[in-house]
């Protein structure tokens, strides 16, 4: 094969690939070692990650990088813990550097990777986002748990709770599968789905985090996502303890966007409250700020 038809070659192959190919690759389009060596010398194309190359003209994107990772570890890695939650948007993950779990003995090591083993891998842990394979969201929450505090780790299995990714059933039953005592993370993920049993997942982050407050604040525990009915309306209580008519309201707008939603609210404040409901409302800045206050402000509606 010709140079020309060969680099037309490798241009395809890193076009399906969306930038990335491999030095195999380019092997197998019909360049030899010495030719690739010279395209490198000569800065037409530039190294990813070892063997794997993209043109010079590519920008080493995280998608990219992500790519490469992939096509560097082998065709059984894949996108794993704060790159697979990244994948599946669950809140409060944001991560750049390519992090990768790898089945069996293999362990690869680049300092621009972060790279896991497991020998506990099975074909549903594995899904295809964007063309990329990813771990689950169940087998993701099992392993965000050996690299997230637990707050973050909450917000972010309730977000996957929320948009119906996985259950705390679910996740509980992959942990049992792999064997989840010894596991990194393990101790404080069982903490979680003991606590998240048999509730309805919370709505937003704020949600996650006033949670966590009333709950260490030992206060009697709160009925999330409470219906009341009054009339044809049902309005829907963030916390509430409906024995004393007491609601705890999270609130994560910074302003009104529209008339109609701060009438709105207002109707149903005053519906609520016509009932006999006390309404006590916590903010982001309350929960930074001021946690205190809003335990205090529950206790003493609780108490009245």
């Amino acid at each position: 094969m010709t140079d020309g038809r060969a680099d037309r070659e490798v241009a395809r192959i890193a076009a399906a690939n969306r930038g990335p190919f491999t030095h195999r690759g380019a092997r197998d389009a019909g360049l030899s070692n010495r030719q690739i060596e010279l395209r490198l010398d000569a800065e037409a194309w530039k190294v990813a990650l070892p063997r794997v190359y993209v043109h010079a003209a590519t920008r080493l994107s995280t998608d990219v990088m992500h790519r490469a990772a992939l096509l560097w570890a082998g065709p059984t890695s894949v996108l794993s813990h704060r790159c697979a939650g990244e994948a599946w948007k669950l809140d409060g993950i944001s991560h750049v550097q390519p992090e990768i779990l790898v089945e069996g003995a293999r362990h690869p090591r680049s300092k621009l990777v972060i790279s896991h083993r497991t020998l506990s891998f099975g074909p549903s842990d594995v899904r295809r986002v964007d063309g990329l394979r990813v771990t689950s969201p169940t087998r993701t929450v099992i392993d965000l748990a050996s690299v997230l505090d637990l707050p973050t780790l909450r917000i972010a299995f309730e977000s996957a709770r929320r948009r119906r990714l996985t259950t705390v059933d679910q996740v509980r039953a992959r942990l049992d599968g792999i064997g989840g005592a010894g596991r990194p993370g393990a101790a404080h993920l069982e903490r979680l789905l003991w606590a998240l049993r048999d509730r309805e997942a919370s709505e937003s982050p704020l949600e996650v985090k006033v949670a966590e407050l009333l709950y260490s604040a030992r206060l009697p525990p709160p009925v999330t996502q409470h219906h009341v009915a009054i009339g044809r309306r049902v309005y829907r209580l963030d916390f509430a303890w409906p024995s004393s008519r007491v609601a705890l309201e999270c609130d994560g707008r910074q302003r009104h966007v529209e008339d109609s939603d701060f009438q709105r609210d207002r109707n149903r404040w005053s519906d609520l409250a016509a009932v006999g409901w006390r309404l006590v409302f916590a903010t982001w800045r309350d929960v930074r700020d001021e946690p205190d206050r809003i335990v205090e402000r529950v206790r003493v509606a609780l108490a009245a």
